[in-house]
């Protein structure tokens, strides 16, 4: 008997429900105190349910699929595992792929019986792989299928007479719709049409039609959606059928088709949705637009709560970091995203402004948070391009330096400096005071702006192993082209600048292999006042970063999985958090943190290894 009645009714309590954030107190010192205010980015928060995706910033996307199982539980692809998350977002299972090198890299999912299909690739392409879900803890492993003559193709979530679907274009400008039987192995070619590549299909087993979307010629239609039986006879209506037109390029749509909650959903980069009847015809058409945490929808479905209003969607993106829960309103015409589920593997920039907005960088998108929002919630607002530094809040807007379009650009340039804000507006997009223009620092990893006529950077470039300083113009973040300088330190050399830092009286920090320099300037060069290596007897590791807000000090000592609150008045250790030389992932441990930024108690840091954003608070001692 099917588990299927109870669960669904435990989908239809949780589906809305939220995680609040947990409070924990941490280590302290001489009556201080650090205590966890919680946890953003990963909605397993901590210990054995902590979500871990696999990171990359080599490519723009890794895009994945979903499946919704009979227990209540959503399959995602990870890269180069796929993770089992409850619907509040917290790790039940994770399995890896077999095979070094190998990963989930495609647009659906599809299951049959208790298998589980998924496009992936591998050292020699395009591959298809199964999950037995079944036997816990057993790998992914790779068919011995050739599913499309060695070239991409995508899948039917649905079975058809107890097969695979799937469609792949050819060499001969054509894309071949076949069927696999999973237990022979057996490849039927069902149909074919002209057409290049093949963007989306699904099968609807009512009344026998496949859908395929993509790019298709032969009907004067460049990206279209056609509906036809496993015969190739049309199904009638308005088909073939042209994608949803969109205001502009890039953000066509491509018949990225999926079937859900009876209606079929086509999408297209920069966040964009169309919700369309079985005709194609917009039911409205564009419902999701510059949805920049999205980039490109994957895959849609639907969760099995009857009668339900909104309808409750699950989503997977070409991100492949997380899902989300999202609602459609059939009243409004309104689509809504709920819940975000999984984790930040990569996080590039941090930052924390004085009235609760938390924003992090991470592989393509500038996510918005607030301090009070919960680990699973969705960002508030995300931005097309993304810092790879720290950044200045003044107001509400945040000056970094970053990529118009992800960190995938770091390979081939350098970053533009950019103005972010958590205003929502047509395409969210940072505004570049420069334009496209690059600076001269090939990988700036620390920076503060220091106060004068004109203002001045500081900035540390991993490349050239340095501190820079360089003019910016007044009321713009933008820096003198010719006027970049590198900073001479008398009597000391850097070796590996990590991290950047103004104090209240004019003089700087920087945190250079193990060491923290604070430097005055003087008229030829810059002098130290004060090397600092950690608590007596207890050094710090090699990498450091660090914050400053007033006379505190927050350093992040990556190696050593710790953060280290210090009073710059005397250099005195007021507490820590973490503990020293053991990564882990409770409640109070930390795994390799880098990043962390501070605004009068508030501490937020980058608990990297653990692909999530912890939230501290400050509490000094109540004199006496």
């Amino acid at each position: 008997m099917t588990r299927i009645g109870p669960v669904v009714r435990g989908w239809a309590i949780v589906w809305l429900a939220g995680l609040t954030a947990a409070a924990w107190s941490g280590g302290h010192a001489a009556g201080q105190s650090i205590r966890c205010a919680g946890v953003l980015g990963n909605s397993g928060q901590f210990g054995p349910e902590l979500v871990r995706m696999s990171p990359t910033t080599q490519e723009l996307a890794r895009p994945t699929g979903l499946w919704l199982d009979e227990e209540g539980a959503i399959w995602l692809g990870a890269g180069e595992a796929v993770v089992r998350l409850s619907l509040d977002g917290r790790l039940l299972e994770r399995r890896a792929l077999e095979g070094a090198g190998n990963r989930v890299d495609g647009f659906h999912f599809a299951a049959l019986g208790t298998k589980l299909y998924m496009p992936g690739r591998t050292v020699r392409g395009p591959a298809l792989l199964e999950l037995d879900r079944t036997r816990p803890g057993a790998p992914v492993h790779v068919l011995d299928v050739q599913p499309a003559d060695g070239g991409p193709f995508v899948l039917a979530a649905e079975p058809v007479d107890g097969r695979w679907l799937l469609a792949a274009g050819a060499k001969d400008d054509r894309i071949t719709v076949r069927t696999i039987d999973p237990a022979e192995g057996a490849v039927v070619e069902r149909f074919s049409v002209p057409g290049r590549h093949a963007a989306g299909l699904a099968w609807e087993p009512q009344r026998r039609i496949v859908y395929l979307g993509g790019q298709l010629r032969g009907a004067t239609l460049e990206s279209g959606i056609l509906a036809c039986d496993l015969h190739a006879r049309p199904a009638g209506g308005r088909f073939p059928a042209a994608v949803t037109p969109t205001p502009a390029q890039p953000t066509a749509f491509r018949g990225r088709l999926s079937l859900a909650a009876d209606a079929l959903w086509d999408s297209g980069h920069y966040g964009y949705l169309a919700r369309l009847d079985r005709e194609a015809q917009g039911a409205p058409g564009i419902v999701c637009r510059w949805a920049h945490e999205l980039d490109e929808i994957t895959q849609v479905a639907a969760l099995p709560i009857p009668r339900q209003s909104p309808t409750p969607l699950v989503v997977a993106t070409s991100a492949g970091d997380a899902c989300w829960l999202a609602q459609w309103d059939p009243v409004e015409n309104q689509f809504l995203l709920r819940r975000r589920l999984g984790a930040l593997p990569v996080i590039s920039s941090l930052g924390i402004s004085p009235d609760g907005w938390v924003t992090v960088g991470t592989a393509q998108s500038q996510y918005w948070w607030r301090w009070e929002d919960a680990a699973n919630a969705p960002p508030r607002m995300a931005d097309l391009s993304v810092a790879c530094t720290p950044g200045v809040f003044i107001g509400e807007k945040f000056y970094a330096f970053g990529f118009v379009y992800g960190m995938h650009e770091q390979e081939r340039r350098s970053p533009v400096p950019l103005v972010f804000s958590p205003r929502r507006y047509d395409r969210n997009s940072a505004v570049r005071p420069g334009g496209a223009n690059p600076i001269q620092l090939k990988r700036p990893m620390g920076l503060a702006l220091a106060p004068g006529r004109p203002p001045r950077l500081l900035v540390t470039d991993a490349h050239t192993r340095a501190l820079w300083t360089c003019p910016v113009s007044p009321g713009e973040f933008l820096p003198k082209h010719d006027g970049w300088t590198r900073v001479a330190i008398d009597s000391a050399e850097l070796t590996a600048p990590t991290d950047v830092a103004l104090c209240e009286d004019g003089s700087i920090v920087v945190a250079d292999a193990g060491r923290i320099w604070q430097l005055q300037p003087t008229d030829a060069s810059w002098k130290v006042l004060r090397q600092y290596e950690g608590p007596p007897g207890d050094p710090l590791g090699e990498h450091v970063r660090m914050a400053i807000d007033g006379q505190w000090m927050v350093l992040s000592d990556s190696r050593r999985h710790r953060l280290l609150w210090i009073d710059l008045t005397d250099w005195k250790l007021l507490g820590q958090w973490g503990t020293t030389d053991r990564a882990g992932n409770t409640t109070e441990q930390l795994d390799q943190p880098t990043l962390v930024a501070i605004v009068g108690r508030r501490v937020v840091v980058a608990d990297t290894s653990n692909q999530r954003i912890v939230q501290l608070e400050l509490a000094p001692a109540v004199p006496r």
